[in-house]
């Protein structure tokens, strides 16, 4: 009887241990993704946490669109960070390498970070790329 009350006390830890860690992970997980996946596919990545490497273009350019955007020039793929003023948790002005005019880029520096945030599709607009990243995290990349 005293085993299998201490069988069954085992079982019920394990079982909280998976769950705590299964909803742990659920919770903070972040897929490292590139600009252009989140703009080719945004409804799949929609409400996911994501890692994003590129360029922090303040777009002076947009009248109603984010202030902030992370462009990868590469793939010409921009996404836009969160907010009319930019995210409130976060400064992203001293990672500002680009201004965008509405028509050109100017580079400013020469800084890629990298950002952690979680993708809104909103869809089509006419002064804002389709997709938002509510930024959590940035940092400047080590590699280039």
């Amino acid at each position: 009887m005293r085993l299998r009350f201490l069988v069954l006390i085992l079982v019920v830890i394990l079982g909280v241990s998976v769950i705590s860690f299964l909803l742990h992970s659920a919770i903070y997980f972040v897929r490292d993704v590139s600009i252009k996946d989140v703009i080719s596919e945004p409804q799949s990545l929609d409400g996911d946490r994501v890692r994003l490497r590129g360029y922090v273009v303040e777009a002076s350019g947009y009248m109603f669109g984010p202030k902030y955007a992370l462009r990868n020039f590469e793939d010409k793929a921009e996404i836009a960070l969160c907010g009319k003023g930019g995210p409130k948790n976060v400064n992203l002005e001293p990672y500002v390498s680009f201004i965008f005019d509405g028509e050109n880029y100017t580079k400013i520096r020469d800084i890629i970070v990298i950002i952690v945030g979680i993708v809104h599709n909103i869809g089509l607009a006419t002064d804002s790329p389709p997709v938002c990243l509510d930024v959590e995290e940035i940092e400047p990349s080590t590699t280039t």
